[in-house]
């Protein structure tokens, strides 16, 4: 069904190219900068001129570090000319410890500017700002902390302290030369005008000798750090494109994000998108494809925040998508970088087809001409696929390669992309893009079947997992927690497999027909999963066990919890960053980028309990806790996130 396609995107993808694309963005971006960051959206705009793109603007937004877009805050502007941190005490040591022009990944995100001379302060080592005990007694006003502690951990204390700055080696034991990137812990603003520099693990260890060595002799050790910067209210570009189709009512989207010192985080992402688009438009000019169906949109902005402030700016734009896939990270070279190919699929609350689409393709695009490539599904993370997040509507998956040893650093440089890689991965996102623009009856109709025959192995698999214990269940008085568990799960799966057969009718139609055919695959899953339970059961009875799914009585908070019902209030993930500032260090969920609280609340439609959303979501983050939910779904009620409709018994 669409070997042909990949066959031919196959001979003319690049990734030579990809990577050219990819480094070049990475020349700019690598400085975090708001003036580069414009440079790299206005060379992104002229490589879709290029290719032959239509609709090419380049939009901007408020980045003044107030303005919300759904949940999420664009940073402050901030320009760069130069900083540096250097010992001017003791003079025996004194010398640049890092400078923002030889590696600009040294000088965290939103550093306020100094006097045009420096700033001169002692430093106090902190070791761990978590923990009240080490820095209690400890003078900190005036002067700057010498940390290992990960800089968000450090921001309440860090502004509650008095101190001007913070020197942070957070580092990494395996790469003792690299230097960690910060790019949020003075987000969205730096009201209070600090600034922070990473240094090495090596760096740092010179750092601690000669604070030892000047103690012992009854001495402080002081730096001097100068800043050349300005923060302002600014702007953000998002660029975007489009390969246009038969139809200009519907279009596939593949979106990106900018604007960070990698190059594969992300310039491989933007990179490869540009490379896919111009291998599709050649294709299409030189008629081995033909014109789709539907058109393909290119989308590129600031992670999150940008692509927020695109949604709630073109509703009308983000409702033509039929599909989406976010590339993020893709070019590594994965011995280099110690990674796999992560596909993450669709939320739970709102699944589709290109879950099993974008599997087969890996395998036999992928993986059938390179059997060693490292690749693995994972459930839906938040990322720039949280459009599809169902109060926004656009199904997506993201590719990403992790974990990598050398992530958010001064050491994910062009040398660790792999143009062999960005070949393979970027034939996957072309095939997959062309595909849905150009799928009809004929490929809607093989999907269902597809969706299907991945979803009855899924269910054996499931029942293999449950009935492989039995013996270990019973010998801990487990086995009715688990078969309870078990047919929770596997009506978890029906109904995630059923909702993804109904979302192939955005690329069919509602022909009769078609209905038709979709509704048999559904029944054919319900089946499948009423045969596997079956199978279990006999399973458990041949070991000589008690199949027993007792019906136990709800305790006081499930009570509550079936006696609420949230109705959310904004779209997209919550970052709670709009909260009044009394509140913003109170709050104990800190969701913006982890899945476990924003997937939960997908779920709340306003018709499910918060009973049912336990009951379904924690079979994607696996370790929801009912109290930890209501606390939550209050604090926003508190807060007005969310309404909570509450049922009187």
């Amino acid at each position: 069904m669409f070997h042909s396609i990949a066959s031919k995107i196959k001979k003319e993808i690049s990734g030579g190219l990809a990577k050219e694309y990819a480094s070049k963005i990475y020349s700019t971006d690598r400085y975090n900068s708001f003036d580069k960051f414009h440079e790299t959206a206005k060379y992104c705009a002229e490589v879709m001129e290029s290719i032959g793109l239509v609709d090419v603007e380049v939009l901007s937004y408020r980045a003044d570090g107030r303005t919300a877009y759904g949940d999420w805050i664009i940073p402050r502007a901030w320009d760069v000319e130069d900083a540096e941190l250097e010992i001017v005490e003791p003079a025996e040591f004194a010398g640049t410890i890092v400078r923002y022009r030889e590696e600009p990944a040294c000088l965290f995100m939103l550093s306020a500017p100094t006097p045009k001379d420096g700033v001169e302060a002692e430093i106090v080592r902190v070791e761990d700002c978590t923990d009240p005990k080490d820095y209690a007694g400890k003078d900190i006003n005036g002067k700057i902390i010498f940390t290992s502690t990960r800089p968000y951990k450090v921001k309440e204390y860090l502004l509650n302290s008095g101190a001007i700055g913070l020197i942070c080696d957070e580092g990494r034991i395996t790469e003792p030369d690299l230097i960690v990137w910060d790019n949020y812990s003075f987000a969205p603003r730096n009201d209070k005008g600090l600034f922070g520099f990473s240094i090495s693990k090596n760096q740092g260890l010179r750092l601690k000798r000669i604070m030892k060595m000047a103690e012992t002799s009854g001495r402080k050790v002081k730096v001097k750090a100068t800043i050349k910067a300005r923060l302002y209210d600014g702007t953000a570009d998002v660029v975007t494109g489009v390969l246009p189709g038969r139809r200009r009512d519907e279009e596939v989207l593949a979106l990106a994000h900018l604007y960070e010192i990698g190059a594969n985080d992300n310039a491989s992402g933007v990179g490869l998108t540009l490379e896919t688009m111009r291998t599709l438009r050649t294709l299409i000019a030189e008629n081995k494809l033909e014109k789709p169906k539907r058109s393909i949109r290119a989308l590129f902005g600031f992670e999150c925040c940008g692509f927020m402030a695109y949604v709630m700016d073109h509703p009308e734009i983000i409702k033509r998508q039929v599909a989406a896939i976010n590339p993020d990270m893709v070019g590594e070279n994965q011995e280099k970088c110690g990674s796999i190919l992560r596909i993450h699929l669709t939320p739970g609350s709102n699944p589709s087809y290109i879950d099993a689409l974008i599997k087969i393709m890996v395998e036999e695009i992928i993986c059938q001409e390179n059997p060693f490539f490292r690749w693995k599904i994972y459930p839906f993370v938040i990322c720039d696929s949280f459009i599809a997040d169902p109060m926004i509507g656009v199904p997506s998956v993201s590719l990403m390669q992790m974990p990598d040893r050398y992530y958010h650093s001064s050491m994910d440089t062009p040398d660790k992309i792999d143009p062999e890689s960005m070949r393979q991965i970027g034939t996957v996102i072309g095939t997959y893009l062309y595909f849905i623009a150009n799928a009809g009856v004929k490929e809607g109709l093989w999907l269902a079947e597809l969706v299907k025959d991945q979803a009855l192995k899924e269910m054996i698999e499931e029942k293999i997992r449950f009935t492989a214990s039995l013996l270990s269940m019973k010998e801990h008085g487990r086995l009715g927690e688990a078969a309870r568990e078990f047919l929770e799960r596997m009506n978890y799966l029906t109904y995630r497999n059923k909702e993804s057969i109904k979302k192939i009718l955005k690329i069919t139609g509602e022909d009769p027909k078609v209905k038709e055919a979709l509704q048999l695959n559904m029944e054919e899953i319900s089946k499948g999963c009423r045969r596997q339970i079956m199978d279990a059961r006999r399973i458990v009875r041949k070991a000589g066990l008690e199949w027993k799914v007792k019906r136990r009585k709800p305790t006081k908070l499930e009570l509550k919890a079936a006696s609420m019902i949230p109705e959310r209030l904004k779209p997209g993930p919550l970052t709670l960053e709009t909260l009044p500032e009394e509140a913003r260090f109170k709050e104990r969920w800190k969701p913006s980028w982890q899945a476990y609280f924003n997937v939960n609340l997908y779920w709340a439609d306003g018709k499910r309990s918060v009973l049912e959303i336990y009951r379904w979501s924690r079979h994607e983050t696996g370790r929801v806790k009912l109290e930890d939910l209501i606390d939550y779904l209050e604090f926003l009620e508190k807060y007005g996130y969310v309404r909570l409709k509450r049922k009187v018994e």
